[in-house]
């Protein structure tokens, strides 16, 4: 007798733009960083620079448009909710039922200096890149180094929230999904339009060096 499949209940928490956004976001940002001191990698270095600006300008329409847990009322919501914590903040919260507060308002800090931060990086690699002014290459590489410690700030709090709570909070980056029980947060996986933002995020890399 073949034993009936036993399949595991999940749900969607997260479309294939958002990750897509996600991982080519980390894609460039990481290749930009790595190729920033070679002078014969500076093409290399813009294309990945004016990729990040097709991102970004699909993040802050994605904001209005996508799905409710990538929207900027979403966002702020969760920012004024840890603002309230830290407004009512008592050493004993930190192992208390507050903790859960803290760890996601700690998250979407982070993401929303990368976002933040990303703006000052990518004009002043603009200029740059078209012209020359000594004290903008300082301005450039502070915006860099500072998105760098974001960036480890936010692995580090990934990690560390995963292991208080005994679950992978990457997943819904990698899978789009988490298991448990209940409706999905994301009713559709938009596979077309993550497609679509790979191919104009290149092309506009591309097309801003030639």
């Amino acid at each position: 007798m073949i034993a009936d499949k036993v399949t595991t209940p999940s749900r969607r928490v997260t479309d294939a733009p958002t990750r897509m956004f996600h991982w080519l976001f980390a894609l460039c940002f990481t290749g930009a960083y790595l190729s920033s001191e070679s002078e014969r990698a500076q093409v290399l270095h813009a294309v990945f620079g004016y990729s990040m600006v097709a991102l970004l300008a699909f993040r802050l329409i994605y904001g209005w448009l996508g799905p409710l847990p990538v929207r900027w009322s979403s966002l702020i919501k969760k920012l004024m909710s840890g603002w309230g914590w830290c407004r009512s903040f008592q050493l004993i919260d930190l192992f208390g039922a507050n903790l859960r507060s803290a760890q996601n308002f700690a998250l979407v800090l982070a993401t929303c200096s990368l976002l933040v931060l990303s703006v000052p990086l990518i004009l002043s690699g603009h200029v740059l890149y078209v012209g020359s002014l000594h004290w903008l290459e300082a301005v450039h590489e502070l915006m860099a180094n500072l998105m760098l410690l974001c960036v480890l700030a936010h692995l580090a709090l990934l990690l560390l929230i995963s292991i208080l709570r005994g679950t992978n909070l990457a997943m819904p980056m990698l899978r789009g999904r988490v298991p448990g029980t209940g409706p999905d947060l994301v009713a559709s996986p938009r596979l077309g339009l993550a497609l679509g933002l790979l191919i104009v995020s290149i092309a506009l890399g591309l097309w801003a060096v030639l």
